[in-house]
């Protein structure tokens, strides 16, 4: 699956690209990312280039949608999520704590 992104690159420019997404493995969920919001450390990343890992990078990691291909049956494809990739979530009854 391939997903339309905004890139960084190495010269700190920006270009528009595409980014490949694996399937998810069991118990995983890939989302269609509707809105993503860039924060401090993203205009930190978008300064310096320090905290990249690799080249291109992809900021904004605070991002909400909807799942597009689940792995998991407490979320069905098409269910609407909020995500905080530096927060992880557990599930009690089906909803997120």
């Amino acid at each position: 699956m391939q997903a339309l992104s905004l890139l960084l690159q190495e010269d700190l420019s920006l270009t528009v690209g595409h980014r490949f997404v694996d399937a998810p493995p069991q118990s995983e969920v890939t989302i269609a990312v509707e809105r993503a919001g860039l924060c401090g450390s993203d205009v930190h990343v978008l300064k310096t280039g320090t905290w990249v890992e690799y080249w291109p990078a992809t900021l904004g990691h605070e991002v909400c949608g909807r799942v597009a291909v689940s792995q998991d049956s407490r979320f069905p494809v098409g269910t609407r999520v909020v995500v905080d990739s530096r927060m992880p979530q557990q599930t009690k009854n089906g909803l997120i704590s």
